[in-house]
């Protein structure tokens, strides 16, 4: 279970300020989409109309989310805090070997 968490953590670290703005802003959709009949009703008739939108929401929010890479040094780091006490993590050699020098 510590270690999901740690993984949460370093997701959240490792990315910039859209990826957590789309994050936050799922339930805060969510929430009108069910409570809120205006949008409940719009959102209904826009996927009636347009049965494929929903996919193209979906499949483009999945690419932005997993392709997205860190863009900080503190980001990074918690995503090798999170990989380094994994069996098959790489060396401290391999990582040196791999980096490009500048």
């Amino acid at each position: 279970m510590n270690t999901f968490w740690q993984s949460i953590t370093a997701w959240f670290k490792a990315h910039n300020w859209t990826s957590k703005t789309l994050l936050a802003a799922i339930p805060v959709v969510a929430y009108q989409i069910i409570y809120n009949t205006q949008v409940h009703a719009f959102v209904l008739q826009t996927f009636q109309s347009y049965p494929k939108i929903g996919a193209w929401i979906v499949s483009a929010a999945t690419l932005y989310l997993a392709l997205s890479s860190p863009h900080s040094d503190a980001g990074t780091l918690a995503k090798a805090n999170a990989i380094k006490d994994q069996p098959n993590a790489p060396t401290a050699e391999q990582v040196s070997a791999a980096t490009p020098q500048k």
